[in-house]
C-alpha cells in the first residue's frame, strides 16, 4: 500500500501557513550526548589514582619454630637419688642358737627376769631338753620398737618362745596363749610373763604340753 506522508515543503505549507521554528529540549541533550562510545567516555575520563598498599615489614621466623618438630625440654631438676634399702636390725642375744630356738622375754628392770622367773625358765628348757647353747635370749624390753618381722629377719628359720610380749607389740595377728602357730613362716608360741607364769598352774601345765609336741632340731 502506498504511504499518505508527504515530505514535499510545497505540500506541507498547504497546511502550515505560520513560521515553525525548531526548539532544542533540554532533556534530549544527554541523548544526544550518549552518541559516543563507553570506551570513549571511558577514555575522557580520568583514571583514579589507587594509592600502592604500603610494604609490609619482613619478620623473620626464628630456627626453632619453623622446624617441624618441637625440641625436647631441659630437664633442669636433679635426678632423685636411688632409695636406700632399710639395713635390717641386729640384736644382741644370750647363748649360740646352736638348735634355732629364739626366746623373748620382756622384762624393764632385769637382764632376763626375777630369781623366781630365771629359775621357771630353767625348767622349761630343760623340759624340751634344751640347754644355754641350744638357743638365743633377747629381752625384748630393750627393744621396744621391734616387731615380729625385725626378729624373724635376723634370726632366720627359728622357732620363737615369747613370753610376755603381745602381739599387738610385736605387729601380728591375735594369737591364743601358751599354743602353737606360723607368723611370717616361722614358728611361734606366745604365753604370759615369767613371773606371771610362775604362779598360774593351768597356764604351765598347758604350755608344757604345747612345747611336749614340738620338734626342736637337735
Amino acid at each position: 500500500m502506498e504511504t499518505q506522508l508527504s515530505t514535499d515543503p510545497a505540500a506541507l505549507a498547504l497546511f502550515f501557513t505560520e513560521e515553525i521554528f525548531v526548539v532544542e529540549d533540554p532533556a534530549a541533550a544527554p541523548a544526544i550526548a550518549s552518541a559516543t562510545t563507553p570506551a570513549d567516555a571511558a577514555s575522557a575520563v580520568p583514571a583514579e589514582t589507587v594509592p600502592a598498599p604500603a610494604a609490609q615489614p619482613v619478620i623473620a621466623v626464628p630456627e626453632v619454630l619453623a622446624q617441624s618438630s618441637v625440641p625436647a625440654m631441659p630437664v633442669t631438676g636433679k635426678a632423685l637419688p636411688a632409695t636406700e634399702k632399710a639395713e635390717p636390725r641386729s640384736f644382741p642375744f644370750v647363748g649360740r642358737n646352736a638348735r634355732n630356738v629364739v626366746i623373748l622375754v620382756n622384762d624393764p628392770v632385769n637382764d632376763v627376769s626375777t630369781e623366781a622367773g630365771r629359775e621357771l625358765l630353767r625348767k622349761i628348757v630343760k623340759s624340751v631338753n634344751l640347754s644355754g647353747n641350744d638357743f638365743a635370749l633377747v629381752n625384748h624390753a630393750r627393744h621396744p620398737e621391734a616387731v615380729f618381722a625385725d626378729y624373724a629377719s635376723f634370726f632366720a628359720n627359728c622357732q620363737f618362745l615369747v613370753f610376755g610380749v603381745t602381739a599387738d607389740a610385736l605387729q601380728i595377728p591375735a594369737q591364743t596363749l601358751h599354743q602353737h602357730s606360723q607368723v611370717l613362716g616361722h614358728g611361734i608360741v606366745l604365753t604370759a610373763e615369767l613371773d606371771a607364769l610362775n604362779g598360774d598352774n593351768t597356764a604351765k601345765k598347758e604350755l608344757w604340753g604345747t612345747l611336749q609336741k614340738l620338734n626342736f632340731s637337735s
